[in-house]
């Protein structure tokens, strides 16, 4: 009974394996188009350089929760490292947190946006302030009020809740070409 079972498997797996491409290789049906599936789509906007700075206490919660909602949207944000950033700021003598020092550093490597994350703590609060600054001129694009976590891992929850202000200033930007 046993052979019997295994041949009729192997029946069927054989007629599947032959049957299978054919139902693939059928004709399909042209689909009828749309007036608006006929227009050509819209050119890509190239993705935008950004770097995240973090300070305080709770630094690397912030810049690992910016590079993550950053990360989530290949196509619009390039994201510099930001190591990159610091080694330029420190070659040009420059506070990559203030408009000038955010501007020359930006136009030193290309950068559309300075994302700078600062977690500070106020008596026994703490506190994540965000700012976007542009890399042309340096100025703050966005800077939502500042979320006070109750503690360290509530730091990414508060910087998701700061996102789409965020993201409103990066989408002010215009693209920089080198």
């Amino acid at each position: 009974m046993t052979r019997t079972r295994s041949g009729s498997l192997t029946a069927l797996l054989g007629a599947a394996l032959l049957l299978g491409p054919v139902a693939y290789a059928a004709p399909k049906k042209p689909v009828k188009t749309t007036q608006s599936a006929k227009k050509k789509p819209a050119k890509q906007a190239e993705a935008r350089r950004v770097a995240v700075l973090a300070s305080g206490p709770h630094a690397e919660a912030a810049r690992d929760a910016l590079e993550a909602e950053l990360a989530r949207r290949p196509a619009r944000y390039e994201i510099v490292p930001e190591s990159a950033v610091r080694s330029a700021a420190s070659r040009l003598g420059r506070d990559p947190t203030t408009a000038a020092g955010a501007s020359a550093v930006a136009s030193e490597l290309g950068l559309s946006a300075i994302l700078v994350a600062d977690t500070s703590t106020t008596g026994k609060k703490q506190q994540v302030r965000l700012t976007v600054r542009n890399g042309k001129d340096g100025k703050a694009l966005a800077s939502p009020a500042a979320a006070r976590p109750a503690t360290a891992k509530l730091v990414p929850a508060s910087v998701k809740r700061q996102w789409t202000a965020l993201e409103k200033g990066l989408q002010k930007l215009s693209l920089i070409h080198i």
